[in-house]
């Protein structure tokens, strides 16, 4: 049986914190023989793609699909919800269809909201 993809979606951009440490460590500690973890940064890579190689992990990159986010929030495109939902949505079902992941762990509030 083929190994399981699990899609791990950041951001992307040059934010680094607790979240994407214990996702990537997760990811990365991840059984080969069983499932076959996916990285996708929907920005320039910056310390976020830094970060993930220093797992070991390679990574996909989804630029110009504005996320949903809160106006504090930095970096990357953002959007509202009519916007998300008229321009966001289906490319980010395309990744997801594209990829063939079947499972998508999201470990922070921008990525739970969108994914």
């Amino acid at each position: 049986m083929a190994p399981v993809k699990v899609l791990f979606p950041f951001a992307g951009d040059s934010i680094v914190g607790g979240s994407h440490v214990s996702a990537l460590g997760l990811a990365a500690a991840l059984d080969p023989e069983r499932y076959t973890p996916v990285v996708l940064l929907h920005s320039p890579a910056g310390e976020v793609g830094e970060l993930t190689r220093s797992f070991g992990l390679d990574f996909r990159q989804l630029e110009n699909v504005p996320l949903m986010a809160a106006d504090q929030t930095r970096g990357g495109k953002r959007t509202g919800l009519p916007g998300y939902l008229l321009g966001s949505l289906s490319p980010l079902i395309a990744e997801l269809k594209a990829s063939g992941c079947q499972i998508v762990h999201t470990n922070d509030g921008r990525m739970h909201g969108n994914w």
